[in-house]
C-alpha cells in the first residue's frame, strides 16, 4: 500500500506528465488494428484522401480518377491513404525500370500516414495490402514508384531499390519533393 501512495504522489505533483502518459496510452491502445479497404472515388473520399496527405506532408495530393484508392482506418478514423495504378494484363512487353507511365508495371502513386500514427507499421501494412490487392489481379509484374528522399529508406526496407539518379521536378512545390527517386520492386 505504501508503494502505491508514493508513486501516486510522484505523478500527482506533475499533472501535465499524467496527461502526456494518458495521451500516449490512448494512442498505443488505439494503434492496434488498422482496417484497410479499397475505396470508391466519391467527392467525400477524395476529400478525406487530400486531408490525410496534407496532414502527412503539408501539401495536398489527390489520386487520379483512374487510380485505385485505399484507406486504412483505426476505429473508423482514416489514418492512412494510398493510391496505385494496376498494370494492364494485355501489355506484355517489359519497359525500362524508370518508366512509371507504362501499362506494363504496377505503379504506387501515393502512400500517406497521419503523423501521430507514423512509426507503427501502418505504412508497411498499407503498402503490402495495396501490392497484394493489385497483384492478385495481374501477377508477375514489377511495382514502381517515385519517392521523395524522406521516404527512400522506408521503401528500401520493403524491397524496393533505386533504379536511377534522382530527378528534379519542374515545380516540386516544397523542399520535400525537390528530388524524386525512381524505385522498383520485382
Amino acid at each position: 500500500m505504501q508503494k502505491l501512495r508514493v508513486s501516486f504522489q510522484i505523478f500527482s505533483v506533475d499533472a501535465p506528465l499524467i496527461q502526456c502518459v494518458n495521451v500516449l496510452l490512448f494512442y498505443c491502445a488505439e494503434m492496434t488494428d488498422l482496417v484497410m479497404k479499397r475505396m470508391e472515388h466519391t467527392p467525400q473520399n477524395r476529400s478525406r484522401f487530400r486531408a490525410v496527405a496534407r496532414d502527412s506532408c503539408g501539401e495536398t495530393f489527390e489520386p487520379e480518377s483512374s487510380d485505385i484508392m485505399f484507406f486504412g482506418a483505426v476505429k473508423e478514423y482514416v489514418v492512412a491513404v494510398g493510391s496505385c495504378r494496376m498494370a494492364s494484363a494485355e501489355t506484355t512487353d517489359p519497359t525500362p525500370s524508370t518508366d512509371t507511365d507504362s501499362a506494363y508495371a504496377h505503379v504506387i502513386n501515393y502512400v500517406f500516414i497521419r503523423p501521430h500514427y507514423q512509426g507503427n507499421g501502418y505504412g508497411r501494412k498499407l503498402l503490402r495490402y495495396m501490392e497484394d490487392q493489385i497483384e492478385f489481379e495481374v501477377q508477375d509484374r514489377p511495382f514502381r514508384l517515385k519517392s521523395c528522399r524522406h521516404a527512400v529508406e522506408f521503401f528500401e526496407r520493403l524491397g524496393y531499390h533505386c533504379v536511377s539518379e534522382p530527378v528534379r521536378p519542374v515545380c516540386p512545390g516544397s523542399k520535400r519533393f525537390a528530388e524524386l527517386y525512381s524505385m522498383e520492386k520485382l
